[in-house]
């Protein structure tokens, strides 16, 4: 399978700071499904970003994922620990996820308006109501914007560093 779009969800465990979420998600979804990956878990998601930023790996990236109906054949899935209908994810958790799917995106060529909320998919309000629809999909390409501007500047920079040496 070769992933075309990455879809974004929420664990709505309110409980998240506590608790391995990687575990806690793994026994559920071996009681939900047991669909094993072949790197050994149950879990649905390629992926699963904690509360500490820390990336998880539960399936393999061209994997059949368990987390979407209908769309797990050519989609990624990330879940980030959390309940975003109550809480926003933090920091580490956005800058974890900014670089994941950086990595994603350039490893398969997936565009960047292809990052979807579980919801767009279902009758669910994941990735939580407090994340509009373009959460994740903003977050990148707002980073993405931010270091072109700063790469820009820095070539802007260069050239007058030039100009000045001459």
């Amino acid at each position: 399978m070769k992933p075309i779009k990455i879809i974004i969800h929420h664990s709505d465990d309110t409980d998240s700071f506590s608790r391995n979420q990687f575990d806690k998600i793994n026994y559920y979804h071996k009681q939900k499904w047991n669909f094993k990956s072949s790197l050994g878990f149950y879990g649905g998601y390629q992926y699963l970003i904690e509360k500490s930023g820390e990336v998880r790996q539960y399936r393999q990236e061209n994997e059949e994922g368990a987390h979407t109906k209908g769309q797990n054949i050519d989609s990624i899935g990330i879940c980030l620990a959390g309940n975003f209908d109550i809480e926003i994810p933090n920091e580490k958790q956005e800058e974890s996820l900014i670089s994941l799917i950086d990595k994603i995106i350039n490893r398969w060529n997936i565009k960047d308006f292809e990052i979807y909320p579980h919801r767009y998919f279902g009758d669910t309000a994941c990735y939580g109501k407090m994340l509009s629809d373009t959460w994740a999909r903003d977050l990148y390409i707002g980073r993405k914007i931010s270091l072109t501007k700063k790469l820009l500047e820095l070539y802007r920079l260069l050239l007058k560093a030039l100009k000045l040496k001459k």
